[in-house]
C-alpha cells in the first residue's frame, strides 16, 4: 500500500530503509498527511511534494483482545467440539485436533 492511500486511524510501519517504527495518521488533506511516531508523539506533516508520500507502507495489526459473553463463548465452545468430532470421523491428522483444543483453551482460559 502506498502512503498516500491511508486514511485517518491507520497504524502503519514504512517498508524499506525506515522501516521498524511505528505512526499512526492524525490528519489528511488532499496535498499531505499528518503522522504521528507512536513511541515518541511526535507529529509529522509530510507533503504531497516529498519522497515520502510515494513510499510503500504495511499496516499494523490491531492486536488488542477479543472478549466474548456467556453466550458467545458457548456457541464457540460447541462450534469446537463439532469440529474436533469431524475431524476425528474424517481421519485428519491428529495436529488438526491440537490446534483446536489450543483454541478451546484461548477461547476458555
Amino acid at each position: 500500500m502506498k502512503f498516500y492511500e491511508l486514511q485517518i486511524g491507520h497504524k502503519f510501519t514504512f517498508d524499506g530503509k525506515i522501516w521498524g517504527k511505528e505512526f499512526i495518521v492524525i490528519a489528511k488533506e488532499p496535498t499531505s498527511v499528518t503522522i504521528e511516531q507512536l513511541g515518541t508523539g511526535e507529529t509529522t506533516v509530510v507533503h504531497s511534494k516529498r519522497k515520502k508520500y510515494t513510499y510503500e507502507v504495511s499496516l499494523m495489526d490491531n492486536k488488542e483482545p477479543l472478549y466474548f459473553d456467556e453466550i458467545e463463548t458457548e456457541l464457540l465452545t460447541k462450534i469446537l467440539q463439532e469440529a474436533y468430532w469431524l475431524s476425528s470421523e474424517r481421519g485428519e491428522p491428529e495436529t488438526n485436533r491440537t490446534a483446536i483444543n489450543a483454541l478451546y483453551k484461548k477461547i476458555k482460559g
